[in-house]
């Protein structure tokens, strides 16, 4: 029976220290990719996956999202000094339910947690080239 328990605990910490990788693909089929964060709120997205939305630019510094339902998080949000967010942070305002991709330096307000973080360096570069409303698909392509 220990041993049993013993191979369920192992096989459940294992999953939990995965690299997932999500690909986020425009219609044009260009597509830059994601390495998600370990938390409640990055796992609670990476479960509704494969999916589709549509971003705007919101305030000249990230392309947002509306969620219908909300991510799941900790009861607690992040305090400034846990989380500064950078240039290619995927981020999830629980206030809002607005999930978002930051293309320039943006301040930490409350509620906001990190989801992931984009990989490619031009990945950026398309997020700033789109100048009206776009859609992207997500989907998960890798995990280690």
């Amino acid at each position: 029976m220990q041993k049993i328990l013993a191979f369920f605990l192992l096989a459940f910490f294992s999953l939990k220290a995965q690299d997932i990788i999500v690909q986020f693909s425009f219609e044009n089929g260009e597509n830059f990719s994601v390495k998600m964060e370990q938390n409640k709120a990055a796992q609670d997205f990476i479960s509704r996956l494969p999916m589709s939305f549509k971003l705007n630019d919101y305030g000249g510094k990230e392309k947002v999202s509306h969620l219908q339902n909300a991510l799941q998080t900790p009861k607690k949000s992040p305090k400034n000094s846990e989380y500064e967010p950078q240039i290619g942070d995927f981020f999830y305002y629980a206030p809002l339910q607005n999930i978002g991709l930051f293309y320039t330096k943006q301040a930490y307000i409350d509620g906001l947690y990190k989801l992931g973080e984009i990989i490619e360096r031009d990945g950026v570069e398309m997020l700033k080239k789109q100048k009206e409303d776009f859609i992207l698909k997500a989907e998960i392509i890798k995990q280690k």
